[in-house]
């Protein structure tokens, strides 16, 4: 279930924003810090961003990373929540003190968070306890869905 680059990037927004902006790819690199290459790879939807990277762009476009995907609301996983908070898997796992091994499972669907857990990344993702708990149930599910689709195929 592991992925490269945020699920639901929209190339479209980010250059929707860039021109909105009134910045060139060069502009934009320079006050983000990410290459205007990649930033051209992105619009162009060669690439995907990273958390990181796409948190600066955001941030130099004066907007959030959940601006410049294209997720509706009942698809958002936990793994889509922190990306969207611009963290990194270990970033995320440090702040929560807990392991990065914990928190993969977590969002993997393996376990589900306790209480204390969705409180703690409801705070960290700044999103309600709520919105932690929907996708926590949505991970779950769909990691399920796709181990049936699995075993469905080997048949």
């Amino acid at each position: 279930m592991g992925r490269r680059g945020i699920r639901g990037f929209d190339p479209n927004r980010l250059r929707t924003a860039r021109t909105q902006a009134g910045l060139t790819l060069a502009e934009l690199s320079t006050l983000s810090g990410v290459s205007a290459q990649t930033l051209s790879q992105w619009e162009l939807g060669r690439t995907q961003p990273t958390p990181k990277p796409l948190a600066a762009v955001a941030k130099a476009l004066d907007t959030t990373p959940h601006t410049l995907t294209a997720l509706d609301a009942d698809e958002v996983q936990l793994d889509d929540l922190r990306s969207r908070a611009g963290l990194t898997i270990t970033e995320a796992a440090a702040a929560l003190r807990i392991g990065e091994t914990t928190l993969r499972e977590l969002e993997h669907g393996r376990r589900p968070p306790s209480t204390d857990l969705i409180d703690a990344l409801a705070t960290l993702y700044r999103v309600t306890p709520d919105v932690v708990r929907t996708a926590a149930v949505r991970t779950r599910r769909d990691r399920v869905a796709h181990i049936a689709a699995k075993l469905d195929h080997r048949r």
